[in-house]
């Protein structure tokens, strides 16, 4: 695999195809980040945006969170289905209250002690707020990567090293932070669950791609 083409052209792609209408994209305030990436799991995007925009507005940072009544964090939750998880994201936004004095941390294993905050989270905030070259794993993403590389996938393949190990060698040293968007938009459009092969950037680099060519030939 020319892992240089690879990425030139998975970027190319990206400039051209990007869901860029996602505000969480386009900042480095770590408790935005850390919110939008709580709302996202298991929820689609759309659905996110009014509630993440709304959630903000009123709990603008750790301290105000950690502060507020359950019940209006409830409210403002309700229309992702996510109310059992009100009670977390306040313990979340307490957690960095009293570990941190309310500032986000920018390493890895103090991020981690944050209830709420798993792995897939953690790296968020690295590389979006932190600016650090992070891979992500999420899906979406151990989906394209076992196609990419013909391995075999399952639910808990993200939780597999040898998936951060892959992720991380075609990992730009400088376009990381668009090249982990690209894989996400890639997964969302193109790499679906039945794979748009035919529309793919990097298809050529795909094992997946090719098996399936040689298949039907």
């Amino acid at each position: 695999m020319n892992v240089r083409k690879l990425q030139n052209q998975l970027l190319r792609w990206f400039s051209k195809n990007k869901r860029d209408h996602y505000p969480w994209r386009y900042t480095n305030n770590p408790y935005h980040i850390l919110i939008a990436e709580t709302f996202l799991q298991r929820t689609r995007a759309e659905q996110v945006l009014p509630v993440y925009l709304e959630f903000i507005s009123s709990f603008p940072d750790p301290i105000t969170l950690a502060a507020a009544h359950e019940y209006s964090i409830k409210d403002i939750m309700y229309p992702l289905g996510l109310v059992w998880r009100s009670k977390n994201i306040r313990q979340t936004a307490i957690d960095i209250r009293d570990m941190y004095n309310g500032v986000i941390p920018a390493e890895r294993n103090e991020l981690l002690k944050i209830k709420g905050v798993g792995e897939y989270i953690a790296d968020c905030i690295l590389y979006l707020a932190f600016n650090k070259r992070t891979p992500i794993i999420d899906a979406n993403v151990v989906r394209i990567l076992g196609r990419l590389f013909g391995i075999e996938t399952h639910a808990e393949s993200r939780r597999n090293i040898k998936f951060r190990i892959l992720a991380d060698e075609i990992l730009p040293k400088k376009a990381f932070k668009k090249f982990n968007l690209a894989l996400l938009d890639l997964g969302a459009l193109v790499c679906t669950r039945i794979p748009k092969c035919d529309i793919c950037p990097i298809k050529k680099h795909c094992n997946y791609f090719k098996t399936e060519t040689n298949s039907n030939s």
